[in-house]
């Protein structure tokens, strides 16, 4: 616009602008707000992308994978040696081995044990 109120070009020879100023600011406030969401858009991407810098580089694919393999691999050791139990084989007694009969009707005599604490198995009165 020209200094005398006129459409047209102004003296910077830019093309005509058609510009709105509201007689409110209320009017504004849609305006303002897919500006800040644009902003929070575009943080957003500056921070996914800084953040994905190191592994877009192609010559950090290798180790990365390698490091991967190497931490699968470990896991998968400690997992099966941690976990397996050895087979619990079918016991036989043996004829030089005899069983022992496990009766509590047998009275037992004072143990190491009692002798060492000072404690006895025979009853007080």
């Amino acid at each position: 616009m020209s200094l005398d109120g006129e459409p047209g070009r102004d003296d910077g020879k830019l093309p005509p602008v058609n510009v709105e100023i509201p007689d409110d600011a209320r009017e504004l406030e849609r305006d303002v707000i897919a500006y800040h969401r644009e902003i929070r858009a575009r943080r957003r991407r500056q921070r996914v992308r800084h953040a994905l810098r190191p592994f877009l580089n192609p010559n950090t694919a290798v180790p990365l994978i390698a490091i991967f393999a190497a931490l699968s691999l470990i896991a998968g050791v400690l997992l099966s040696a941690l976990t397996i139990s050895p087979a619990s084989a079918p016991t036989r007694p043996t004829a030089t081995a005899p069983a022992r009969p496990h009766s509590s009707s047998t009275p037992r005599s004072s143990t190491p044990r009692a002798a060492h604490t000072g404690l006895s198995t025979t009853p007080s009165p």
